[in-house]
């Protein structure tokens, strides 16, 4: 119950919004995020909350990372194999990088 709450609560934030913050972004991914991981007690919520966008720090989330994690906040088990490479795609290599 809790976590379709915060899921929903973390939707209705980005729906609401034609552009949202980069804060807002994190704020939303952490909620989704600790939905999934932490334990169902809203102590345990907060601070994976708190810890999670302390760890976000200096860092952007994108719209289409944030969607991914919002468009997915129901199935936890399959946020980190789909969003991952929406949320951190590889980087190209460049000859010059190359060993």
């Amino acid at each position: 119950m809790i976590r379709s709450g915060l899921a929903l609560i973390a939707a209705v934030v980005l729906a609401t919004a034609c552009t949202t913050t980069p804060e807002e972004r994190i704020e939303a991914a952490c909620t989704v995020l600790c939905g999934c991981q932490a334990g169902p007690l809203p102590g345990l919520q907060r601070e994976c909350i708190k810890q999670c966008e302390g760890g976000a720090s200096g860092q952007t989330i994108t719209e289409q990372c944030a969607d991914c994690i919002t468009t997915n906040s129901d199935q936890c088990t399959t946020i980190e194999n789909v969003c991952r490479p929406v949320c951190n795609p590889p980087q190209p290599v460049f000859a010059s990088e190359t060993p």
